[in-house]
């Protein structure tokens, strides 16, 4: 059989830039319908191990572009549904390992472009116990589709498609 393969995701930094009229999320200034576009930084980090050793590492930073809706139900900002679009992409630096014709593995060092699409349909309310205190519990589903050019414009390039659900 194959060995198995873990994969394992670093998380890295995020700076988030939204545009337009709002700067606080929880204070939708009395709007029913609103639409925030943003733009987004993300140190991205990816590594991924074969029997306990790591076989690759990619680190860099990816771009992202989308907008986020929220239509309130009641006209009070009980309840309400938030739409999130965003495309993603980037190019990050691949340090790692690529199969030998021998079946062992020789070090190699490439970049790796990502693209992707995503989006999120969740489902909220807006709780306050306290004056100054709001707690916002949701729910919902997402859905992203990327793609990832390995040894991008190299010799041994390929591109990997990934579909992923997700229950938030």
């Amino acid at each position: 059989g194959s060995p198995k393969r873990i994969i394992q995701i670093v998380r890295g930094a995020t700076l988030v830039l939204l545009l337009g009229g709002s700067t606080a999320w929880s204070q939708y200034a009395g709007s029913m319908f609103t639409v925030v576009p943003y733009v987004e930084l993300r140190r991205f980090g990816w590594e991924e191990f074969l029997s306990g050793q790591r076989l690759l590492q990619e680190i860099g930073p990816l771009y992202s572009a989308g907008f986020v809706s929220r239509l309130w139900f009641v006209p009070q900002e009980v309840f309400f549904t938030e739409w999130n679009f965003a495309f993603t992409l980037g190019k990050v630096t691949y340090d790692g390992a690529r199969a030998d014709p021998q079946g062992g593995y020789t070090s190699y060092t490439a970049t790796t472009a990502y693209s992707g699409l995503g989006t999120q349909l969740m489902l909220g309310t807006t709780l306050r116990p306290m004056t100054n205190l709001f707690l916002t519990p949701v729910a919902g589903f997402g859905f992203e589709y990327w793609l990832r050019n390995l040894d991008y414009h190299g010799p041994y390039a390929y591109t990997e498609r990934y579909s992923v659900p997700s229950l938030d």
